[in-house]
């Protein structure tokens, strides 16, 4: 399960969230569904305090935050702070190798910095 803890009070959340948003409808595009479990840090609920808990995230945590915890024969994977859209590549594409399917992203060729796919053609465009 990818998990997204945020406050609709925190700037970092909100930019993080808008470029999630446009990178997962891509990643949909492409034949990949993804959609991480939103969770609002402010919720009291029982459920809420149990998750947060459970990752041990606290008022003094950075958000907002992901966590993988898709693969249960490790620790969870937890990042913490504002993300751009590659780094919140970085994190799907770990997400997608746990679940054992093959990213979009993957025709990235680091080597050279350049963009192989089409699609990340296009999503290069739209975060700059």
């Amino acid at each position: 399960m990818l998990y997204l803890f945020s406050a609709k009070w925190c700037s970092s959340c909100l930019l993080t969230k808008q470029n999630l948003k446009k990178l997962l409808l891509k990643y949909k595009e492409s034949g990949v569904d993804i959609e991480p479990v939103e969770i609002d840090v402010d919720d009291t609920s029982q459920k809420i305090e149990t998750l947060k808990n459970k990752f041990q995230i606290t008022d003094d945590s950075i958000l907002p935050i992901f966590v993988d915890d898709t693969d249960k024969s490790t620790d969870s994977q937890i990042y913490f702070g504002e993300k751009n859209y590659s780094e919140l590549i970085t994190i799907l594409d770990k997400h997608l190798k746990y679940l054992g399917k093959t990213s979009p992203s993957s025709n990235f060729n680091p080597k050279n910095n350049q963009f192989n796919s089409n699609f990340l053609s296009k999503l290069s465009n739209i975060f700059k």
